[in-house]
Parts: structure tokens; C-alpha cells; sequence
């Protein structure tokens, strides 16, 4: 447990590396790029990417998991998954070549041809880089995977703003998308030990696939439901509202993906060991949950507070129209953290036929609240998901009772603390705020500090747990930094 709990700190530490270097990064390229592009540029852009994210789960097929998820995975095992995702993503890459042009007529946009056609060359690149991920996960190396995603989003954003500045416009998104992607997979290839051998062993590929294949059929689900925004509303409305979405989303991800991503890809393999271990599994839920929470709600209360300086400081006032969206997005974005780690816990214990069984029941009620929403204008049908991710929440953690002993109300009881004070400094540091002059800088100064003292000095003053538990992490992390 000892060793474990190193490695896990070491991982985590490594992982917010990753992902808060690569957000200070993509943002700086963001900002810039917004300013020289243009909503609709980024709406094209978010309906290509329906396609490739769906494509992608294809690939993988659940096989990534099912590798990390394996106690005693052998060199033939990661060959076999290696070759069985480059085969699908050279198939999937002719099928989507020769049906570009059916998608562009749908959108009435012929350029959509050539791009989708060039934009989805990245399945093929990501099928190289798969099993070399999972392999890296799994010995909790997540060093070499900071390195390469670092290295890879600052020669691609620098790709994709030059491209940009002389004028190429969409063609920049897709270029510095497909750079990305080329440079991390080398990248990973270069760092990583393993390298396949001539191997498809057909009783590793069956014992993986009774596992990995309601992973796939939950992501096609999952994928399907987050993407039908981008597919309805970039048929439904103007490529322009599309794009003011895909902002507003990305700046929320921000805050919320990138926190719960972090530990939750650490986590896996960690919880993954411990599946056997009721007690321990169980005590590092509840820290894991609580824990995670308490920096998601931070972070999401204090972006709905400076969301309308940052949008127009950062980006313009042609992208006003994203500040509505990303607030709505903020309280949706609070739900996010404990519904992933409650899947994440089934995967850890090889239930993937639980985890298929609620993805069917979410993605099928998420589809019809959002063909019964969508005719009602693109803040409507954003508010209606945001409500949805809170609804999740009681569907996610249901077995999570079975599994552990830890059910939906336990959860809801655990976090109230941290939701109860978000919502306290973030409705004092309004009312505070709201009569601040029209000067974007000092009103982000100032509801940046408000914020951040009535959050802290709350959770002190009730001395809450996660406080000094979210500390106890952050110190580890920094020595951790020091060992590295």
C-alpha cells in the first residue's frame, strides 16, 4: 500500500503537469487563435470532430482499458490489441473518406469534404499510440506522457497560429489537430521500451473483448450523446452558435475535465489494483471523491464569477455570446467529477457489463430530453444538460452501492459541504461585484480575490476536511517535484 500510494502521488503529480501545462498552453494558443479566427471557423471545426471522436471509440474498441485493467497482461496481449486497432482505423478511414461528400451535402458545406478527408487521417496516426498509452498507464509512467503532450500541443499551437495568421483559416485547426496528434505518438514511440511484435493471439483478443466490448458499445453510447450537441445544433442553428458553444465549452473544460481527468486517469490503474481490497477500495473512494470535488467546485464557482471579464479580455467582444452558455455550462460542470469517478469504479472492478447498462439508460434519456429541448434555442438546451448532469448523479453512483457499500445520498451527503460553500462565495462575490464599473480588468481582479477568500476562509472556518486533505496533496506533490 505504501508503494502504492508513492506511485499514485507520483502519477498524479506528473498528470496535472500534463494537463495544467497543456492548459496554460492551449489557452495562450486559444486566445490567440480566437482573435484571428472566427466563431463559424471553430463551429466547422466542432461538427468535423463528431466524426473522429465517434471513430475513435471504434478504434479502441475498449481495448485500452481492458489492457490496464488486466492483472497479468503479456507481450502478446498488447500486440494483438496494437494490430486490431490499426486495422479498424485504416478501415474506418476509407469508409469516412468515401462518405465526406454525403456529410457535406447534409451541412450544405462542400469544403466539409476535403476536411473531413484530411482531419481523419488522425485515426490511423491515434491507432499507433493506443496500446503504447496503455502501457504507460499502467506501469504508472505518466513522466514520458507529460513530456509528449507537452512538446506536442506547443509545436502544433505554434503550427496552427501561423497557419492562421497568413490567412488559412479553418485549415488551421485541422492542421494543428492532425500535428498534435503526430507528435505525441512519436513521441511516445521514442520514449517508450515496448514496440510490437508479429503477433495476433485470437484467445487474448476474445478473453479482452468479452471486456472491452461493452466499453465500446458505452462509448459509441456516450460519444453519441455528448456530440449530438454539435451534430443538432450545427444543423439546427448557424455554424456561428456552434462555435460560441464549442468556446464556452472548451473554457468550462477547463476548470472541470482537466482536474477529474488528471486523477481520474491515475486512478484507474490504482483502484484497478485495489478491486479485490473492499476496505482499502473503499477509504480511497471517499477520499478520491471528496478530494476532487472540493478543487472542481473551486475552480467551476470561480469561473461562473469571472466569466463575462475573461471572455471579453481574453477573447472579444464577438464572442459576448458565450458568456450565457459557459455560465449555464459551470453549474453542469460541478456534476462531472463525481459522475466519472462512480464509472470509473466499475471499470476497476471489470463490471463493464454494469457500465453498458448505465450508459443504455443514460445516453437513452439524454436523447430524448435533447430532441425535446433542442427546438428551444441553444440556452434552453443547455440549461436542460446541465440539469441532466446533476440527474446523472443518482443513475451513476446506483452500483456503486452494490459494489462498495457507498450509495447516491452517501455521496450527496459527503460533497454538500463543498457545493454549499461554492454557491456562498460565488453569490457574495456577485452581489459585491455588481456594482463595479464597466472596467473588465479590475472587476476580474477583484472577483478573482473575493472569490478565492470567501471559498478558503469558509472551508477553514468550518474546518472542513477536504481543506487540509487538498493541502496534505499538494504538499506531497511539491516533493515530489523535488524528487523529479
Amino acid at each position: 500500500m505504501s508503494s502504492l500510494r508513492e506511485q499514485t502521488i507520483s502519477g498524479i503529480f506528473w498528470t496535472i503537469s500534463e494537463r495544467f501545462s497543456n492548459l496554460f498552453i492551449n489557452f495562450v494558443i486559444g486566445i490567440i487563435l480566437a482573435r484571428l479566427l472566427s466563431p463559424a471557423d471553430y463551429g466547422t471545426v466542432g461538427i468535423l470532430m463528431v466524426f473522429i471522436a465517434f471513430s475513435n471509440v471504434f478504434v479502441d474498441s475498449g481495448f485500452s482499458s481492458a489492457l490496464i485493467q488486466k492483472k497479468n497482461a503479456l507481450a502478446s496481449d498488447f500486440s494483438t490489441v496494437f494490430f486490431f486497432n490499426l486495422i479498424v482505423s485504416i478501415i474506418l478511414y476509407i469508409s469516412i473518406f468515401f462518405c465526406a461528400g454525403l456529410v457535406a451535402n447534409f451541412y450544405n458545406q462542400s469544403l466539409l469534404t476535403d476536411l473531413l478527408r484530411v482531419l481523419t487521417l488522425i485515426l490511423i496516426i491515434n491507432s499507433f499510440s493506443l496500446v503504447q498509452n496503455a502501457q504507460i498507464v499502467k506501469n504508472l509512467n505518466f513522466k514520458v506522457l507529460t513530456k509528449a503532450s507537452v512538446l506536442s500541443s506547443v509545436v502544433s499551437g505554434i503550427i496552427g497560429i501561423s497557419l492562421a495568421f497568413f490567412g488559412m483559416g479553418v485549415w488551421s485547426l485541422v492542421f494543428k489537430t492532425l500535428s498534435n496528434n503526430i507528435i505525441y505518438t512519436g513521441m511516445l514511440w521514442f520514449f517508450s521500451k515496448w514496440k510490437p511484435s508479429i503477433v495476433f493471439d485470437i484467445k487474448s483478443f476474445k478473453e479482452m473483448f468479452s471486456y472491452g466490448w461493452k466499453l465500446l458499445v458505452s462509448g459509441m453510447l456516450y460519444t453519441f450523446s455528448q456530440n449530438l450537441f454539435y451534430l443538432i445544433i450545427g444543423k439546427i442553428y448557424s455554424p456561428s452558435d456552434l462555435g460560441y458553444y464549442a468556446k464556452a465549452n472548451s473554457f468550462s473544460n477547463l476548470a472541470s475535465s482537466n482536474i477529474t481527468i488528471s486523477i481520474q486517469k491515475v486512478t484507474f490503474p490504482t483502484l484497478s489494483r485495489l478491486q479485490d481490497d473492499g476496505v482499502n477500495l473503499l477509504k480511497a473512494y471517499k477520499k478520491l471523491l471528496k478530494s476532487t470535488i472540493f478543487i472542481t467546485t473551486f475552480s467551476m464557482g470561480m469561473l461562473f464569477v469571472i466569466a463575462e471579464p475573461s471572455i471579453i479580455i481574453l477573447i472579444g467582444e464577438k464572442w459576448r455570446l458565450t458568456i450565457p452558455l459557459l455560465k449555464i455550462l459551470c453549474f453542469g460542470g460541478l456534476w462531472y467529477p463525481i459522475n466519472s469517478i462512480n464509472l470509473n469504479l466499475l471499470q476497476a472492478k471489470g463490471r463493464s457489463d454494469l457500465f453498458l447498462k448505465l450508459s443504455i439508460i443514460k445516453n437513452t434519456i439524454f436523447l430524448l430530453i435533447t430532441l425535446i429541448a433542442s427546438p428551444f434555442g441553444i440556452n434552453i438546451l443547455v440549461i436542460v444538460m446541465a440539469i441532466y448532469a446533476f440527474a446523472s448523479v443518482w443513475i451513476n453512483s446506483f452500483y456503486t452501492k452494490k459494489l462498495i457499500g457507498y450509495s447516491s445520498l452517501k455521496q450527496i451527503l459527503d460533497i454538500l459541504p463543498s457545493v454549499l460553500i461554492v454557491v456562498f462565495a460565488s453569490v457574495s462575490t456577485l452581489i459585491l461585484t455588481l456594482f463595479l464599473p464597466e472596467i473588465y480588468w479590475l472587476k476580474l481582479i477583484i472577483s478573482t480575490a473575493l472569490f478565492s477568500f470567501f471559498y478558503i476562509a469558509t472551508s477553514a472556518l468550518f474546518n472542513l476536511q477536504e481543506l487540509t486533505e487538498t493541502k496534505n496533496i499538494l504538499i506531497n506533490l511539491l516533493k515530489n517535484r523535488n524528487k523529479n
